[in-house]
């Protein structure tokens, strides 16, 4: 199975409006230009669109004892990871409290330490082929008229990408059984999700 990089699911857009393939998004050449303006982006879109299970972190982490909250009545604040990166803070595991996101901040009235559970900014060399397929369509919507394609073509791949059972959606699906099928092989041997 060959390595999964930005090049390479660059290259799968590229393909898609028949395009030659890059090596990396820093050459000098509008294909690449065009990978590199939209791929952080495009990529970020996607990852936080779903809870994906291969992009999830479980972090325990301490309020920040000089940030000062103002105008709000939760008490306490907590600094949203940055390695890795937090993109999208999904659950306060084992609390059931409130919570709000200000200015990477997660505020709360939850006391220290907390456990939470959020999307990452995952590493290509992990993305699954439905991941890495869907993020290469959502690409090639937005670079086909760029690298002169007609109108017509994006707007095929924005209706493969987005339609009803289009690939955002059965990425997402497959992304659930997979999820649940994890669940399941941990029922079954008595394991939990999170352990301290």
């Amino acid at each position: 199975m060959a390595v999964v990089t930005n090049a390479s699911i660059c290259s799968l857009a590229l393909g898609k409006i028949h395009q030659p393939a890059i090596v990396n998004l820093d050459e000098d050449n509008t294909r690449a230009s065009a990978c590199n303006r939209w791929y952080d982006i495009l990529r970020d879109e996607l990852l936080s669109f779903h809870d994906w299970g291969f992009a999830t972190k479980r972090i325990e982490i301490s309020k920040e004892e000089d940030y000062t909250i103002v105008g709000t009545d939760y008490q306490y604040a907590y600094a949203l990871p940055s390695d890795p990166y937090c993109l999208v803070p999904r659950e306060m595991v084992d609390d059931t409290a409130d919570w709000s996101i200000e200015n990477r901040y997660l505020l709360t009235n939850a006391s220290s330490p907390i456990k939470l559970r959020y999307t990452t900014r995952a590493s290509e060399s992990i993305f699954p082929e439905y991941f890495s397929v869907a993020l290469a369509t959502r690409i090639a919507t937005e670079i086909a008229s760029e690298l002169g394609a007609d109108v017509q073509m994006s707007q095929v791949f924005d209706a493969q990408y987005n339609g009803p059972g289009g690939i955002r959606e059965r990425a997402v699906s497959e992304d659930i059984r997979q999820k649940q099928m994890g669940k399941r092989l941990q029922a079954s041997r008595g394991t939990r999700l999170w352990r301290t």
